[in-house]
């Protein structure tokens, strides 16, 4: 099938993404968003389905050419375009803040304002295949950064990425932040030794019928807002509920694992399941 990847610019993009994928240092890392992007094409209908492959020919939406191109060029000399794409990734509001998009989206640069942007672009049929595939690839990514808590919150840290933590077994120590606990190491704990195939069947196969049904609705502001609560009452906060401390080394015990891998699986659920219904909704 002949896909807008098939023209020379398109695979020239998507060529030099292929070699630039190396091990993944941000949003979810590569377990996390394969797993949310498996998860929304179990959940795509037929006719989003068809018009997905229209997009992207035999290529999939869970492969990492296409689930972490985002992360992947933002530092791509290759790709100056997206040198400054790094805040459409998250939404820089402080935890005890009210949202504003005048505040916490300067600019429209914030991944609330950017997944709207790129939606309206996916959905419109009248705009250049390129422009439709380069929306479909970052929808994909920002919807999936969003679920990660650390991307919607912050307590004056980068989002968690400041906060010196130690984590149970890990052999990184000191090197560890609080915004790679939730991107990978939560990850690879809620995952409980599955194989990733494996992982996706029972998180997809688990959510009970009134979970999809509600976890369908929303808005992206309503997601953000949503993630910026578990952050604050989850992610910065021991297993006791008691606030962690702001600076140091802060040591998270098996009991902060314990309490926050039921809630990093229901994050995946949520944005495999609303990514989904982004592109049931645009691909129509």
């Amino acid at each position: 099938m002949t896909s807008p990847i098939e023209s020379t610019s398109m695979r020239r993009f998507v060529c030099l993404i292929a070699i630039s994928i190396a091990s993944p240092t941000c949003a979810w890392w590569e377990d996390g968003h394969i797993t949310a992007s498996k998860i929304a094409e179990r959940n795509l209908r037929p006719e989003a389905r068809k018009n997905l492959e229209k997009l992207l020919g035999n290529i999939s939406i869970s492969d990492p050419k296409i689930c972490l191109f985002a992360d992947n060029v933002r530092r791509n000399p290759d790709f100056p375009q997206y040198k400054d794409s790094g805040p459409w990734h998250y939404v820089n509001r402080p935890i005890g803040e009210e949202f504003s998009h005048k505040k916490h989206c300067l600019e429209g640069k914030c991944v609330v304002e950017k997944l709207e942007e790129f939606r309206i672009v996916l959905k419109d049929k009248t705009r250049k295949s390129e422009d439709r595939l380069e929306a479909l690839i970052f929808i994909v990514h920002l919807v999936e950064d969003m679920h990660q808590p650390m991307h919607c919150a912050n307590r004056y840290d980068k989002g968690g990425n400041d906060l010196k933590v130690r984590y149970p077994r890990a052999t990184e120590g000191d090197r560890l932040n609080m915004h790679m606990v939730w991107d990978g190491k939560l990850v690879a704990d809620a995952m409980d030794g599955l194989v990733l195939g494996d992982f996706v069947v029972r998180l997809d196969e688990s959510m009970k019928d009134e979970d999809r049904k509600q976890w369908k609705l929303g808005t992206p502001d309503e997601w953000a807002a949503e993630n910026h609560k578990i952050a604050a009452e989850y992610a910065y906060k021991a297993a006791d509920g008691t606030a962690l401390a702001k600076t140091g080394v802060i040591d998270l015990d098996n009991a902060y694992v314990k309490r926050n891998t039921p809630i990093v699986r229901m994050q995946l659920q949520k944005a495999g399941l609303r990514l989904a219904e982004v592109l049931n909704e645009c691909l129509q």
